[in-house]
């Protein structure tokens, strides 16, 4: 059973991640990228936009994280409802889609806050921003450590002492 919910949501986040692919969403860095001076200076990313996107994030990111965290909560409780030796049908069913809804709910808000972000970049800077997310994936996909966005020079790795 443990098994099959894994399948769910991995499958849900297969179809999340081509959606967020489909509207030019995918592709933009983890984290705070409106703050780092080597992505600013690449996009050319002006005070008005850097406020506008932290603004955004702001007003977000705590409901995003209470979303979260009612999804994790949700989730443990399904698996223990789940890890039963006799399963209440209803039961489970009626929290199987609790936590689907919940997941929902999570998903179209982060993809309406990308949408957002996307809309206060201009064309051109939407081009750059993917193309920034895509060579940060690359390297990450090599294993490499990744440099910092703008610098083409990764980091070099120290060895370990003697």
């Amino acid at each position: 059973m443990r098994k099959l919910i894994c399948m769910i949501g991995l499958f849900a986040a297969f179809v999340v991640e081509g959606a967020f692919a489909q509207a030019g969403l995918k592709d933009m860095p983890a984290g705070k990228w409106w703050t780092k001076r080597p992505i600013i200076k690449e996009l050319n990313l002006s005070l008005d936009q850097q406020s506008k996107i932290e603004a955004l994030w702001a007003q977000r990111t705590k409901s995003l994280m209470g979303q979260q965290e009612a999804l994790r909560k949700r989730q443990q409780d399904l698996t223990e409802l789940l890890a039963r030796d006799a399963i209440d049908e209803a039961a489970a069913l009626k929290m199987f889609d609790e936590v689907q809804q919940i997941r929902q709910t999570l998903e179209r808000n982060t993809f309406l806050m990308r949408i957002q972000i996307k809309n206060i970049l201009s064309p051109e800077q939407q081009q750059k921003i993917e193309a920034i997310a895509d060579r940060l994936r690359q390297l990450k996909g090599k294993g490499d450590e990744v440099p910092a966005p703008g610098n083409p020079n990764p980091p070099v790795k120290k060895r370990a002492s003697p």
